[in-house]
């Protein structure tokens, strides 16, 4: 603005007036000078760096890119200024197409190989080099894998407990994605839960995409839902009479009727639906430790809805009466 403002003094500063007329002399001629200046600048040669676009034309079915492919290559050329314009406002400019499919197991091409495939492209400009040395390209091929989908390990509070299975819908996903890296994924895809479940009850559903981020693989489906059933225990515990198996006649006429001391999780809305039998433990005479006449006990029957059911008395004494 003080530039104009400038000039508009020095105009001022002539001894002849201005009127309308003579104002649109002055501009014409400063126009016309401009026009003149930028047409005989534009005719000359000049040498300078740009970028030229580049097009990598693959099977995008069956090829992926793991990395970003790049989009110019830069590269010295002399030029004159009308060629230079041209280029740099993208008119009449085709990109250069680039076929990285004929050299996959290749994965670059040298500084000589893009100045070839470039001055065959380009026929008006003069190009002194290549201002790179290597282009790297990384595609792979595209492959799918079906895996079956699983939880990993949950860590509850204490005497919390889980009372159901966990469901997971649906119980699969099929990845697609570049082979190198479908390869390395191990055989079954464990699905992340939030870190605090807050030891509740949990249906929800879990964007399979978020572990994926960053690996090229999608998944299908993109989401799966994961419920199951948690409920809090509390420890109780029950005298169990011991069921005696394969033992000779003459033995269980002297033996003390024998009892073990059973001890378990059970949520406490459970706690009626116990019974004399629900559980039943025994002793085996055919596992008799002659060292010190005793038999391990076995837990033979149990309810489902308990949960870390320990025998007290692991052993039976043989005892006479």
């Amino acid at each position: 603005m003080i530039f104009f403002e400038k000039i508009l003094k020095f105009l001022k500063a002539f001894p002849f007036p201005f009127n309308k007329e003579n104002w649109k002399v002055v501009f014409l001629c400063f126009f016309g000078a401009a026009i003149f200046w930028i047409f005989n600048a534009l005719n000359k040669n000049y040498t300078t760096r740009i970028n030229y676009p580049v097009y990598f034309d693959y099977n995008r079915d069956s090829l992926i890119a793991i990395t970003a492919l790049p989009k110019d290559i830069p590269m010295n050329v002399t030029a004159t200024g009308w060629q230079l314009l041209q280029r740099n406002l993208y008119i009449q400019t085709t990109p250069m197409t680039i076929y990285p499919q004929k050299t996959i197991e290749k994965q670059f091409f040298t500084r000589s190989e893009l100045l070839q495939m470039m001055e065959n492209h380009i026929s008006d400009l003069e190009i002194n080099y290549i201002a790179r040395d290597t282009l790297y390209v990384n595609i792979d091929i595209k492959g799918s894998k079906k895996l079956p989908l699983a939880v990993d390990s949950l860590l509850l509070s204490r005497n919390y407990y889980f009372i159901s299975g966990i469901s997971i819908e649906p119980d699969s996903v099929i990845l697609t994605g570049p082979q190198s890296f479908l390869s390395i994924l191990p055989e079954t895809f464990y699905v992340d839960l939030p870190d605090q479940i807050n030891n509740n009850n949990f249906d929800q559903k879990i964007k399979l995409q978020n572990q994926l981020s960053g690996t090229y693989i999608q998944s299908n489906p993109e989401e799966v839902r994961i419920r199951f059933e948690v409920t809090q225990m509390k420890e109780a515990e029950v005298e169990v009479e011991v069921e005696l198996v394969n033992f000779p006649p003459a033995f269980l006429s002297r033996i003390k009727k024998p009892v073990a001391n059973v001890s378990f999780m059970i949520g406490e809305d459970m706690i009626n639906n116990l019974d004399a039998y629900s559980f039943a433990v025994i002793a085996d005479f055919e596992y008799l430790s002659i060292s010190d006449s005793t038999i391990k006990l076995e837990i033979l029957r149990k309810p489902d809805f308990v949960k870390d059911v320990v025998l007290k008395n692991e052993r039976l004494p043989l005892n006479y009466e």
